[in-house]
C-alpha cells in the first residue's frame, strides 16, 4: 500500500519530475506538474481530464489513499 509520505515525496522532489499512479479500479494518471494533485493522511485528489471525454473539461478525481497501487517516476522514451 501507497502512503501518504510516499506520494509526498514524488509531489515535494527537487527538481519535480512528472510521475505515474495507478488506483486499484485500474485508472491511471500522470501527474506532469505538483499543482495537479493534493494528498492528504487518508485521501488523494487528482487534477486530470474527464475519464467520459479527454477532449472535455478537466475534473479532480478523489479517492482513498488505500486505493493507490503503484507509483512511479513517469519514463519518456529517450529519457533515462
Amino acid at each position: 500500500m501507497t502512503t501518504f509520505k510516499e506520494v509526498l515525496k514524488f509531489i515535494n522532489a527537487e527538481p519535480f519530475r512528472p510521475f505515474h499512479m495507478q488506483i486499484a479500479s485500474g485508472r491511471d494518471f500522470e501527474i506532469q506538474y505538483p499543482d495537479m494533485i493534493l494528498v492528504g493522511v487518508s485521501r488523494v485528489q487528482i487534477y486530470a481530464p474527464s475519464e467520459d471525454n479527454p477532449n472535455g473539461p478537466e475534473r479532480w478525481y478523489e479517492f482513498p489513499l488505500s486505493s493507490v497501487e503503484r507509483i512511479e517516476p513517469l519514463v519518456r522514451a529517450g529519457q533515462l
